[in-house]
Order: structure tokens, then C-alpha cells, then sequence
């Protein structure tokens, strides 16, 4: 029991810290342990470590993988009576569903996430939901409350002290306001995701990334560049290839768009052929439409 949460524990600091492979090594580690008497009885335990180890597997290419660990939470939330377990659980796969484009369960999944934090009490998952749910519906190209949803979630957390992925949340803040035609906001609340936890070095390949996309739409392309190339950097050091992968494919256009179709062609089929499953996901689709277009 105490050695399976030591691992949990170095599991959830080093994916934060963006030490990929280190979580991943904790998590095998553990793996064997999540069973061990006593260990589910803690509210959220089986169901944060599950969690965050199939967000892992899918930061680090592994879609396949983060599937099957999304279905053994789920199989333990169907089997619990902790109404905790039940709402942080639906949370979980409201993200990995998102980040996966399967946006219409992402949706669904934070809904209910929210109603049952909501009912049971639960203030940190019900803004974790909430902020799910403002990016589920900011992807599906709804704005109209997408926003509020992210504001209010970003206070809530704030009421609970914690800053954990308050890096993310912004940076979803920021893509609401950029659909809704804020840009102006949009930049500023990527500044302020880039700078609210810097140690939490996971989501800020997400953050320059969309800091990229938004300089883009300004009109400042070497910008946009200079943050695509620094986003490569980091994910190649922290092993984060979905990350990388969206990094690239955004610089691919880019290139493409400034006549230099060779090296986006060579440089998207590079990382688009290191993965070896996923090829369903929205983010390998999109790699692939793009790669088509190059070729001709």
C-alpha cells in the first residue's frame, strides 16, 4: 500500500513537471500494486492515478494505450459506490475523449461530470468539469458560453488554492476568446497561462502552440514560427509526441504557406510516421489530410 502510493506520488509530480518517461516508469512500476488492499478505498486514488496515466500515454503518442487505461477507470467507477469517483472519472474521460476529437462524448462525459460534482459537493471537480466542458464546446465551435464556462472554472479552482493545470485552462480560455473574435484577450490570457505556473512544464507545448496559431492570425508569421520551432524542442526533450506532432503540423502550413512545401512535406512525415497507433485520432487525421496535400 505505502510503496503504491510513493509511485503514485512520483508519478503525479513527474508528469506535471513534464518527466514523461520518468511517470511512465513509476506507473509500470505500479501497475501491479493498484489492487493492493486498501489502496481504491481512498477517494479518487485508482480513479486520478488511471487518469493521469492515460492522459500520459496519450501526451507521449500512445492513443491505443491511453484507451485501454481509460477502460479500466471506467470499469472501476462503474463498480464504486463513491460518487467522487464517479464525477473525477467522467472528467477523465471528458479529456482524453477531447483530446482524442471525439468531441460529442467529451461534451457528454463533462456534463455529467459536472452535475454529479455538482450534486455531491465536490468544488474542485466541479470546476475541473466545468472548465472540460467550456473546452469541449470551444472545439465544437460553440462560443456562446464556452467562455464563462472557463472563467468560472478558473475562479473556482482559485477558491481551492490549487494551480494545477491552470496552465491548460487558460490556454483553452484564450482559444474561446480567439472564436468569439477576441483576439486581443486571446493573447493576453496565453501570456498569462505561459506565466501562472511555470513549473508546470506539461501543458506549455499546448500554450506556444496556440500562441503560434493566434500570431498567425495577426498577421506576424515569424512569430508564429519562432514559437512552433521552440515548441519542437521542448516536446522532443520531454518525449511528448502528440504535442509535437500538432507543433509540426502547424509549422507544416506555415511552410507551405511560405513556399517552402519540401521542408514541410519532409518534416510532417518524419513525426506522422514514428506513430504506430492512434491513426483515428482528430490531431493523426489532420497530419495526414496535410501530408496528401504536400504530396501533390
Amino acid at each position: 500500500m505505502s510503496l503504491a502510493l510513493a509511485h503514485d506520488a512520483q508519478l503525479q509530480i513527474r508528469f506535471f513537471l513534464g518527466d514523461l518517461a520518468g511517470a511512465e516508469e513509476h506507473f509500470i512500476q505500479m501497475d501491479s500494486l493498484l489492487d493492493a488492499p486498501g489502496f481504491a478505498q481512498y477517494a479518487g486514488q485508482f480513479v486520478s492515478v488511471m487518469g493521469i496515466a492515460s492522459a500520459l500515454a496519450f501526451f507521449m503518442g500512445r492513443a491505443d494505450t491511453a484507451r485501454q487505461r481509460l477502460a479500466k477507470l471506467i470499469t472501476f467507477t462503474h463498480n464504486s459506490q463513491n460518487s467522487s469517483d464517479a464525477a473525477f472519472g467522467l472528467f477523465f474521460q471528458s479529456w482524453l475523449y477531447a483530446d482524442l476529437g471525439d468531441l460529442r462524448r467529451a461534451e457528454a462525459a463533462a456534463t455529467q461530470a459536472l452535475a454529479l460534482a455538482e450534486e455531491g459537493g465536490f468544488p474542485y471537480i466541479s470546476s475541473l468539469a466545468r472548465a472540460q466542458l467550456g473546452r469541449a464546446r470551444t472545439q465544437l465551435g460553440d462560443v456562446s458560453e464556452s467562455v464563462a464556462l472557463i472563467r468560472e472554472a478558473i475562479a473556482g479552482l482559485r477558491q481551492t488554492g490549487s494551480r494545477i493545470a491552470i496552465t491548460y485552462i487558460l490556454t483553452w480560455l484564450a482559444l474561446a476568446q480567439a472564436l468569439s473574435g477576441k483576439i486581443g484577450d486571446a493573447l493576453d490570457s496565453i501570456e498569462e497561462a505561459l506565466s501562472a505556473n511555470p513549473e508546470e512544464v506539461i501543458y506549455r507545448p499546448h500554450a506556444l502552440t496556440s500562441r503560434g496559431e493566434l500570431r498567425l492570425k495577426i498577421g506576424k508569421p515569424d512569430l508564429a514560427e519562432t514559437d512552433f520551432r521552440e515548441v519542437i524542442m521542448l516536446t522532443q526533450r520531454i518525449g511528448a509526441k502528440s504535442y509535437e506532432l500538432h507543433a509540426i503540423t502547424s509549422l507544416a502550413r506555415l511552410l507551405r504557406d511560405t513556399g517552402r512545401r519540401d521542408e514541410a512535406r519532409t518534416t510532417l512525415a518524419e513525426i506522422y510516421n514514428w506513430f504506430t497507433e492512434g491513426f483515428d485520432t482528430a490531431d493523426l487525421k489532420d497530419a495526414k489530410a496535410l501530408l496528401d496535400e504536400l504530396a501533390t
